[in-house]
């Protein structure tokens, strides 16, 4: 899924840093950066 297009916005993995590091700072991951493509940088949901 590209989030670019699913949001509107080419600034998603501003959106999706900001959501890591919440999350990161009440001890949950939810998402990790599995790194960086010819799109932008590449995203996974970490499940439990």
């Amino acid at each position: 899924m590209d989030l670019r297009t699913l949001l509107g916005t080419r600034r998603a993995g501003g959106m999706v840093n900001r959501i890591i590091q919440k999350a990161t700072s009440a001890g949950i991951v939810v998402i990790e950066k599995r790194g960086v493509g010819k799109d932008g940088e590449i995203y996974a949901y970490k499940r439990s």
